[in-house]
């Protein structure tokens, strides 16, 4: 009875280890149950994401000298001038760099520019827009 009791046992642990557990195959007991967030409190609400620890860092002032003058910039733009002697002073890698930024931000300008510029045919609608409107108006004489 004991081997019968056994053998029940192990056909028991046959079953559960069936199931293979490793890569993207956690273990069962460690799933996420259904219905159930996997952070379930999130985010706390003083708690900042990136971006903005890096704009609060990037805008803070700082005062630098220029020749024998102190001005006041933001450190954003402290290093940027910084950059720039480097590359004006024929450092490599400072050249390397500002082609990079300058290749990040030319689409963005180009389709600040491309907003700012109206196609021919909305031209033609804003001009008879603006007749029509001229034709309604009551006249003062």
């Amino acid at each position: 009875m004991d081997q019968n009791n056994i053998e029940n046992n192990s056909s028991a642990d046959q079953d559960q280890t069936e199931y293979e557990v490793g890569y993207k195959k956690p273990p069962e007991h460690t799933r996420f149950k259904p219905g159930k967030s996997g952070n379930p409190k999130g985010r706390s609400k003083g708690a900042k994401g990136l971006s903005t620890v890096f704009m609060e860092e990037a805008s803070e002032r700082v005062t630098i000298k220029m020749g024998d003058r102190s001005i006041k910039v933001t450190k954003l733009q402290a290093i940027m001038k910084r950059l720039f002697q480097k590359a004006m002073e024929g450092n490599a890698q400072a050249m390397s760099k500002i082609a990079e930024i300058a290749r990040m931000i030319e689409p963005q300008q180009t389709q600040q520019q491309a907003q700012k510029v109206l196609s021919l045919d909305d031209q033609a609608i804003i001009a008879a827009y603006i007749q029509r409107q001229h034709k309604n108006e009551p006249s003062n004489g």
